[in-house]
C-alpha cells in the first residue's frame, strides 16, 4: 500500500499502532485509509509508518464486520502524528491521537 509521492519539504509522517490485544477481532486485520486512500493493514501488534503532506486530513480505519472509525487532523510540517487503532471490548473500532506529538 503506497500514497501519492510527499515533497519533502512539506512532508510529515504517521505513525499508526495497533496494540496487541486478546479482545474480539483480533484475528482481523484493520484497514487503514488516509483521505479515502488505503495506506495500511494493520496485524494484531503491528505498526506501520506513512509519509503524509501537511495540511488537513481525515484518517479511517475499518475492520469488517466490527464496523470504523474516524477522525480528522491537520497536520503541520515535518509533524509526525502518532496514532493507536484498535478494537475496543465492545467490539468498536477506535482512533486515539497522541497528544504528545
Amino acid at each position: 500500500m503506497s500514497t501519492e509521492p510527499v515533497p519533502a519539504e512539506s512532508a510529515g509522517q504517521l505513525v499508526l499502532h495497533r496494540p496487541s490485544s486478546m479482545a474480539t477481532g483480533l484475528a482481523r486485520r484493520i484497514h487503514i485509509y488516509l483521505d479515502d486512500h488505503q495506506i495500511a493493514d494493520l496485524e494484531n501488534g503491528g505498526t506501520a509508518c506513512v509519509p503524509a503532506s501537511a495540511g488537513p486530513h481525515i484518517l479511517r480505519a475499518r475492520c469488517l464486520p466490527l464496523g470504523g472509525a474516524e477522525v480528522p487532523f491537520i497536520l503541520a510540517d515535518r509533524e509526525t502524528l502518532r496514532a493507536q487503532i484498535y478494537v475496543g471490548v465492545l467490539e468498536d473500532v477506535r482512533i486515539e491521537l497522541d497528544p504528545h506529538t
